[in-house]
């Protein structure tokens, strides 16, 4: 009933475009504030300080053997490969927008300068952020760094125009081997430009636009069902890392049952007031969102707690990644919310908190833990580790969920 209403209000394809673009947006911006205020921004501002401070002497450390041009063309062939033309189409339009397709090519093009820009925003990010290296190892000066920042706009800009007529392709063998005459192409393209080939620049250019046009004159219509599940798995990706701050109801969670660790649930006394206990420990277990941003984190922390050669800085290092963990965690307290058969239980709804922080104490132990053995064999800074990243959980669980728990 939505998509026809949507559709008599809008029979003008452009029109359409903007107003799912608008819904999109709406919906995003919601989960970027919360992100925003969860403190995950400013984690990240103190990391790019450690970053910066010791980009110099990474540099000096790197030899001078390093395959510079490789490397990058490695990593700006996978920027430049990965993303596909945000249609915002949606699984009903099988029904309701598939005949229209001969009228929908001014949403297309509309589609495709979207996703031009978005794309090429997190280019140049990486570009940005790898300058220095570029400056030092690849070419010194604006004219080269521009001249670059050029054929990487064009790589983006095939790759994405490629990618969408792959998506009419109706034989899965043609669109993997599409898949793969794009990577080597433009991997062919970069490691000429950053290997300072000019001439096999314009070459790899000239050929790339032939295979475009080759496609293009072979392909029909849409491949409908491909390019909407390609469209559901962007959006789903965005859902996944907001879900890492917040609940998100779009996300459909995935349950595993990861018998190896159900012995930790053994201890648990059976009674009511243990009743969130199990429930968030198996939640805690079995779900991807808690134990895997758990492993990811500390694996993070681990590495950058290696990387720090200041005392104070591992400490800081530790306290923040146990931060970040416990902040994630206590989103577990709502994970049952939703849940219809809970209020139904004769149990106190308070003891969610206390059960969260329960988990929290012991999944920040031992991830302080983790941190203190890192820091090894610097004692001097191992302790203090330890000691911070634990400070942080017991916070968490004895201060600011109490305080939740007494305002619920």
């Amino acid at each position: 009933m939505q998509q026809r209403q949507e559709l008599t209000m809008h029979n003008d394809p452009m029109e359409l475009w903007h107003v799912r673009r608008r819904d999109y947006w709406i919906l995003a911006m919601k989960y970027l504030r919360l992100i925003g205020n969860s403190g995950f921004v400013f984690t990240l501002y103190i990391l790019m300080l450690f970053g910066s401070y010791y980009y110099g002497p990474f540099l000096e450390w790197l030899p001078e053997t390093f395959p510079a041009a490789l490397f990058f063309a490695g990593v700006f062939t996978l920027m430049a490969v990965r993303g596909r033309v945000r249609t915002f189409l949606k699984p009903a339009d099988l029904v309701f927008i598939l005949p229209m397709e001969k009228r929908l090519n001014a949403y297309f093009r509309a589609s495709y300068i979207y996703s031009f820009a978005m794309e090429i925003f997190w280019m140049m990010t990486l570009l940005f952020l790898l300058t220095p290296l570029f400056l030092d190892r690849i070419a010194f000066g604006w004219e080269p760094f521009l001249w670059t920042v050029g054929v990487l706009a064009a790589a983006k800009a095939w790759n994405l125009a490629f990618s969408f007529e792959e998506q009419k392709l109706q034989d899965v063998r043609f669109y993997r081997a599409g898949v793969v005459v794009r990577a080597s192409a433009t991997f062919a393209l970069l490691y000429a430009a950053f290997a300072g080939y000019t001439a096999a620049v314009f070459v790899s250019l000239a050929v790339l636009l032939v295979l475009y046009v080759i496609l293009r004159n072979r392909t029909g219509l849409l491949n409908w069902e491909r390019v909407i599940r390609l469209e559901e798995n962007m959006v789903r990706t965005f859902f996944r890392m907001a879900d890492n701050f917040t609940d998100v109801p779009q996300l459909r969670k995935d349950v595993k049952e990861r018998k190896l660790l159900s012995y930790l649930l053994r201890n648990i006394s059976y009674g009511k007031q243990f009743t969130y206990r199990y429930l968030l420990g198996r939640a805690l277990i079995r779900s991807g969102d808690y134990s895997g941003i758990w492993i990811r984190l500390t694996a993070v922390g681990v590495v950058f707690i290696l990387a720090v050669h200041i005392t104070w800085g591992v400490w800081l290092v530790a306290a923040l990644f146990s931060y970040m963990t416990v902040r994630q965690l206590e989103t577990m307290t709502y994970h049952f919310d939703t849940n219809q058969m809970l209020p139904l239980y004769p149990i106190d709804h308070k003891d969610r908190y206390h059960a969260a922080g329960w988990w929290i104490m012991r999944a920040g132990g031992m991830q302080a833990v983790v941190f203190g053995l890192a820091a090894l064999p610097d004692a001097a800074a191992a302790l203090p580790a330890f000691a911070a990243a634990a400070a942080v959980s017991v916070y968490s669980a004895r201060v600011r969920l109490k305080k939740q728990a007494d305002a619920a």
